[in-house]
């Protein structure tokens, strides 16, 4: 298993190095297959590799946007806090899908992602992420990261599931 993600994670990060600059803001799209490793016992992605998938999507939006590089340059870390899956149709072996990833929040401290998993036109799974940037046991705000790469408008407001899902956090 260990293999197959580490294999699969470095395509990712290639993949990602040789494609065009994007927007921190902007929507990307990684091609993916379900393969034999993903599956449970019932033979659809297991939930715990959904989640797993969704690293993809973030590397594939850090590399694409600057972000990694700039972290490397600065030894930041990205750490996540808190995740959250919601399943609405399976994957099965060798199907192929789409993870759809989008920065869609950030606050002082956190940054919010978005991910979709998304096949024939259908949704299959929508997953957000709540991270945050250390620099050993400081934080970076989102707002001063975001600057390295160039960007420095105000965040966009969360939309209403990510909202609705900030809130259960604080409660």
């Amino acid at each position: 298993m260990l293999l197959s993600y580490l294999t699969r994670i470095s395509l990712t990060a290639a993949r990602s190095s040789l494609a065009p600059r994007t927007g921190v803001l902007e929507e990307l799209r990684l091609s993916m297959r379900v393969w034999p490793t993903d599956l449970d016992t019932y033979g659809h992605v297991n939930n715990g590799v959904y989640l797993t998938l969704m690293d993809h999507g973030r590397l594939q939006h850090w590399v694409r946007t600057g972000l990694f590089g700039q972290s490397l340059k600065r030894r930041w870390i990205p750490v996540l806090g808190a995740s959250t899956v919601r399943y609405h149709r399976e994957l099965k072996l060798l199907q192929r899908f789409e993870l759809v990833t989008a920065l869609r929040h950030w606050d002082d401290k956190w940054f919010f992602f978005e991910q979709r998993f998304e096949r024939g036109g259908h949704v299959h799974a929508v997953g957000y992420v709540m991270g945050v940037v250390k620099h050993g046991r400081t934080t970076i705000s989102p707002g001063q990261m975001l600057a390295t790469v160039g960007h420095d408008a105000p965040p966009p407001p969360p939309p209403p599931a990510l909202e609705a899902w900030q809130e259960s956090l604080s409660g």
